[in-house]
């Protein structure tokens, strides 16, 4: 069978347009992936409460619960410029286009966030497991989960994972000074002080990443005892700024 040069070259033409819409899909795909991506996690209450701050389009930052609700959101300006300056910043009005559903959707995110710019929020519905009714359940193409009744009681109903970034938590069984606090957000490990410890730093953050903290105790008698000695409280690691409170 003879096959002409128009054919050829037709063929040819097909393939790379083939290659270039496949090309462009894949660079859609992660630009829509890493528009919503998690910027930084804040420790506060020794340990206790972890707030984490999702980045959209549009410099639009939303700062979660550990419960999978929303603490606040808006625009952080300076989303783009590292973590200068990240315990004085401010969320201001987001002004682009802002949807919210209605008394028509489902009972359990009536009223609630549906979107902010080309980011849709998802819920857990009225029908879904009861422990989850109402929290987070994706921030556009991230998805979240959470653990539930039938783990550790320490971890129940506490954030599991946001997309491949995974949430654990000191078990019941650890010292009482620990246990239920974060131990690793986003494969960044915590370690805090035991009942072990000097009494004036029991259960204050020991290490992130293996970055010591040091603290002033009682054996410190012209300090405030239990304050910050040592040790960055802002830590940028793997791309998310990690805020310690303390």
């Amino acid at each position: 069978m003879n096959i002409d040069n128009f054919t050829i070259t037709t063929i040819n033409k097909n393939l790379v347009m083939k290659k270039i819409l496949i090309f462009a899909f894949m660079l859609f795909t992660v630009a829509f992936v890493s528009a919503q991506r998690i910027n930084k996690i804040s420790v506060s209450n020794k340990g206790s409460n972890t707030t984490v701050g999702m980045l959209l389009s549009e410099n639009v930052m939303i700062n979660i619960n550990q419960d999978g609700s929303i603490v606040e959101w808006g625009v952080d300006k300076y989303a783009d410029r590292g973590a200068t300056n990240y315990a004085y910043r401010r969320l201001t009005p987001y002004e682009g286009r802002v949807e919210y559903y209605t008394d028509k959707d489902n009972e359990a995110f009536r009223g609630k966030i549906k979107s902010i710019g080309s980011t849709i929020i998802s819920y857990f519905a009225s029908f879904e497991e009861a422990s989850m009714v109402g929290r987070i359940k994706s921030i556009g193409a991230q998805k979240f989960s959470y653990y539930t009744k039938y783990d550790d009681a320490t971890s129940a109903g506490k954030l599991k994972s946001i997309g491949s970034s995974n949430f654990v938590y000191y078990s019941s069984f650890e010292n009482d000074a620990i246990k239920g606090k974060i131990k690793n957000a986003a494969n960044v490990a915590f370690t805090y002080f035991s009942s072990m410890d000097d009494k004036s730093i029991v259960g204050n953050v020991k290490s992130v990443n293996g970055t010591a903290f040091e603290y002033y105790t009682t054996q410190d008698p012209y300090h405030s005892k239990g304050s910050l000695k040592s040790g960055n409280q802002l830590q940028v690691i793997g791309g998310i700024t990690y805020f310690i409170a303390n």
